[in-house]
């Protein structure tokens, strides 16, 4: 299975200088609290941006990384993502813009966690269609918003 999880100001901003515009500790034990023990996967900036060493992380680069052991390349996103749609595990989707755009397709499940405020940034979400899922969840928590998003239509 194929999730996202992403947080957004109400404007859809997700980063700036490729870190978070905001400062959300609930949001992050989240975040943190979701991924646990399940695998990721990232494009190269958003890698760079966040080290996480208790999890399998798939980054999505054509440059050279120092190899670790949780550390694997995905030089064809595609073929990787038609791969994990059957797998009983699950694969968290984290970023950034052009890995969310394209994931989104083979995702069937998301977590968004809107932030409250508005920020300044350079990064949004590109337009999704989130109709496309039914609504599981609405959370209002300290700080967000959190909407959990399952099954698509």
């Amino acid at each position: 299975m194929i999730a996202m999880i992403v947080a957004v100001d109400k404007n859809g901003l997700i980063g700036n200088k490729n870190r978070l515009p905001w400062h959300c500790p609930e949001d992050l034990k989240h975040f943190y609290r979701t991924i646990k023990n399940h695998e990721l996967l990232m494009g190269k900036r958003t890698f760079d941006s966040i080290r996480l060493k208790d999890n399998v992380v798939h980054v999505v680069t054509h440059q050279t990384i120092k190899e670790q052991d949780n550390i694997r390349i995905c030089t064809d996103l595609s073929a990787f993502l038609k791969q994990w749609q059957t797998s009983e595990k699950t694969l968290f989707v984290c970023g950034g813009a052009s890995i969310y755009q394209q994931a989104f397709p083979f995702c069937s499940e998301a977590y968004v966690s809107v932030i409250d405020g508005e920020y300044q940034g350079d990064c949004y979400l590109p337009p999704m269609d989130f109709s496309l899922f039914q609504q599981k969840q609405k959370i209002p928590m300290n700080g967000f918003v959190l909407y959990h998003f399952k099954d698509r239509r």
